[in-house]
């Protein structure tokens, strides 16, 4: 099992797609008009600034979740397609199988978030340093960690960074989870997508909103430590919705093939 689970991690990291999906976060980021013409023409504001303009008031907030699911998410519909499911299976079970692969997508999905997000704020600290001018930022901060912003803004925004890249994993997961009822590639990278949306519609009053998981200043009442356990819950969700279909076809095959001898 360790040697494919250095396989798949491989396969996902070192990938097309993964490389990919990097490019894109990275060109998203400069797709705002507000973050450009601010970047060129405000001399005050420092990364902290420029950072929520450009990655919460942009086209990735949503773009996100679809480049989450891009290196990896769809595998198993290629593994299935392929008959490269059925060779492993064979070897390693089933069940070492899934896990596999629901752990190297988590990766994979966290880190093509990650990179290119850790690589965009360093970008903008060399470019634009830390300025105290936003620390007028600091009354829409989350609560419980407004002590820290105020201590050390970068220490708060690499929070956020790793908060936004748990939220990479748990949308991907997602997408590995409903990949198992559909053939169809888009709708799998985009089944996360709208359930973000519709969470943001439905739920926000129930403190269940995805976004949150995704940005520390969404709802900001709420913890790092209830965000995580929401994540967690998600994550714990799709992964029970996605082992029924596999325990109930893996008994319908062992059916069929017990009835064709």
């Amino acid at each position: 099992m360790l040697m494919f689970f250095k396989s798949e991690l491989k396969r996902a990291i070192l990938s097309k797609n993964m490389a990919f999906a990097i490019f894109i976060c990275i060109v998203s980021f400069f797709l705002n008009f507000d973050f450009i013409y601010s970047l060129l023409t405000y001399s005050v504001r420092g990364v902290t600034y420029f950072y929520n303009l450009s990655v919460y008031g942009g086209i990735i907030s949503l773009l996100f979740i679809i480049i989450a699911t891009i290196p990896f998410a769809t595998s198993y519909l290629d593994d299935y397609s392929s008959g490269y499911y059925s060779s492993v299976k064979d070897k390693i079970g089933g069940f070492k199988y899934v896990i596999t692969k629901f752990v190297v997508n988590f990766i994979a999905g966290g880190l093509v978030i990650f990179i290119p997000f850790v690589l965009f704020f360093l970008f903008l600290l060399v470019l634009k340093g830390v300025s105290l001018r936003d620390l007028d930022y600091a009354t829409e901060v989350n609560i419980s960690l407004r002590h820290i912003f105020e201590h050390s803004q970068v220490q708060y925004m690499l929070l956020n960074i790793i908060l936004s890249s748990i939220a990479g994993a748990t949308f991907s997961t997602v997408a590995l989870a409903v990949s198992i009822y559909t053939k169809n590639k888009h709708l799998v990278m985009v089944f996360p997508f709208l359930c973000y949306i519709a969470s943001a519609i439905f739920l926000s009053d129930y403190n269940l909103n995805l976004q949150m998981i995704f940005n520390l200043d969404t709802d900001i009442n709420l913890s790092m430590t209830y965000r995580l356990i929401y994540a967690l819950f998600v994550v714990l969700v799709s992964i029970s919705i996605f082992m029924i279909k596999y325990i109930l076809d893996e008994k319908n095959n062992k059916e069929i093939a017990f009835k064709s001898k």
